[in-house]
């Protein structure tokens, strides 16, 4: 069950990310600066739901 709950943290920015280029590639903002941007948002999100929920499992 923790594994599942970790997994889920570590995809959903992923996928917010990969949401957030699709919008992007559709009101035309094809520069690869913002793609830039977007990745490094997107990791640091994860990053912090990884150690989010590190921190509720050790507590635990």
């Amino acid at each position: 069950m923790k594994v599942i709950s970790l997994i889920s943290y570590i995809i959903s920015p992923l996928l917010i990310g990969i949401g957030l280029g699709y919008l992007f590639k559709a009101l035309g903002i094809v520069n690869p600066k913002h793609y830039a941007i977007l990745i490094i948002v997107t990791l640091t999100m994860s990053i912090v739901n990884m150690v989010i929920v590190t921190v509720k499992l050790s507590r635990k």
